[in-house]
C-alpha cells in the first residue's frame, strides 16, 4: 500500500491522551527575483533548493533542517514523536522547491499549470510561509488555487468539481492536486495538539478526524460499531463522511500504541482513494501530477511537515500513473 512508508522511538515518549478512547507565485522560480523574500530568506531558499539537488542521507540532511531552524532536533520530544510516526516528513519549504524542480523536467511550469488542493479547511494549514501557501504562491498565476477539499482533507468537490476546476486548464497545460490530511505535533510531542495563535491551551488538530474518531468510539462502547447503517446528515456532510470512513478500522485504531497516527494514516488511506477515483484526463493532452501525504503541523518556529505518499504523474497518452515518489525520498544511511 502506499502507506507502507507510513514507524523508532529514541527517548521520552510524549504524554498520552486522558480520553477513552486514546489507551505556515511568483512568475519566475528564482527567489532572488522575487521582492516579497528579505535577505534571509532568500538565502534559506536558495539553501533548500540547492539541497534538494543533491542525494544526501537522512541523517545529515536532518541536521542541515535542524541547522536552518526548519525542523525540531530528533532529541527532543517533539523532533522523537514527528520521525517515529512520520518518518520520511520534510520540511514544506523542501518539499515545494524538490517538487518544482522535478516537475521542470516533466515540462510543468507556472505558466502552463493550473494549481488545486484538497487541504482541511483549517486555518493553519493556510498559514504564509506554510506547505499549501507556498505551492499556491509558486504554481498560481496570482496565487490562486482551486479548493476541492473541506474538513479532514477530503475533496468533497467531487467528480462535478474536478472537472469544473480541470477545465481552468490553459490550453494543452498540466494539473496539480495537493491533498491529504493533517495532524499536529506538539512542543512535547503530543500528537493531535496545537496551541493557536491567541488561545492559551492546546486544541485537537485535526479537530475533524478526532471528532470522527471519538464518535465512533462511543458507538462502539455502546455496542452499536459497524451495527450502525451509514448515513448523510444534510447538515453535517463532510462530518458524515468521515465517520463513514473511520468506523471500519476503529477497533485496530484503538488498539495501536499511538492512536492518532494511525487515524490519520486510515484517514489518509481514504482520501488518496477518493481522488483517484474523481480525477480524470478530459481536460486535454497535458500531465495531471497527483501530490498526496500527510501534512504535519509543528509549534513555532519550526516548519509545517510533509509526509510524501503518492507523487505520481499521467496524461491520456499515457494513463497509467507514473511514479515519482523515489525522487522525494532521501537516499539510505
Amino acid at each position: 500500500t502506499r502507506n507502507s512508508q507510513l514507524a523508532t522511538r529514541n527517548s521520552q515518549p510524549p504524554t498520552k491522551r486522558s480520553m477513552s478512547c486514546f489507551p505556515k507565485k511568483k512568475a519566475s522560480s528564482k527567489t532572488k527575483t522575487n521582492p516579497e523574500y528579505g535577505a534571509d530568506e532568500v538565502s534559506e531558499h536558495r539553501a533548500i533548493e540547492r539541497a534538494s539537488r543533491v542525494k544526501v542521507a537522512p541523517k545529515e540532511m536532518h541536521k542541515v533542517f535542524v541547522w536552518m531552524g526548519l525542523t525540531p532536533s530528533i532529541e527532543s520530544p517533539c523532533g522523537t514523536s514527528l520521525h517515529e510516526f512520520f518518518p520520511g516528513a520534510l520540511p514544506g519549504a523542501a518539499v515545494v522547491k524538490r517538487v518544482a524542480t522535478i516537475l521542470r523536467a516533466e515540462g510543468f511550469t507556472p505558466h502552463n499549470t493550473l494549481y488545486g488542493q484538497s487541504i482541511c479547511s483549517d486555518e493553519i494549514n493556510n498559514e504564509k510561509g506554510e506547505l499549501a501557501p507556498l505551492m499556491q504562491e509558486y504554481w498560481g498565476e496570482r496565487g490562486e488555487n482551486f479548493p476541492l477539499g473541506g474538513i479532514g482533507g477530503a475533496p468533497y468537490a467531487g467528480k462535478t468539481g474536478f472537472g469544473a476546476f480541470s477545465h481552468h486548464v490553459p490550453k494543452n497545460g498540466n494539473v496539480i492536486i495537493l491533498y491529504g490530511p493533517h495532524v499536529a505535533v506538539s512542543e512535547t510531542g503530543e500528537l493531535g495538539k496545537f496551541k493557536r495563535e491567541g488561545q492559551d491551551a492546546h486544541s485537537d488538530a485535526c479537530g475533524a478526524c478526532v471528532a470522527a474518531y471519538k464518535q465512533c468510539c462511543a458507538e462502539h462502547a455502546s455496542g452499536q460499531g459497524m451495527q450502525r447503517k451509514p448515513s448523510i446528515n444534510d447538515e453535517d456532510m463532510q462530518q458524515a463522511w468521515l465517520r463513514g470512513k473511520v468506523r471500519p478500522h476503529v477497533q485496530r485504531i484503538m488498539k495501536a500504541d499511538e492512536p492518532l497516527a494511525d487515524l490519520t494514516k486510515v484517514v489518509y488511506e481514504a482520501i488518496d482513494e477518493m481522488t483517484h477515483h474523481i480525477v480524470n484526463h478530459d481536460f486535454g493532452e497535458g500531465k495531471l501530477v497527483l501530490l498526496g501525504g500527510i501534512q504535519v503541523n509543528l509549534p513555532r518556529p519550526y516548519d509545517d511537515h510533509f509526509v510524501p505518499l503518492t507523487f505520481e504523474v499521467s496524461s491520456k497518452a499515457s494513463p497509467k500513473p507514473r511514479s515519482l515518489l523515489h525522487t522525494l525520498q532521501l537516499a539510505k544511511d
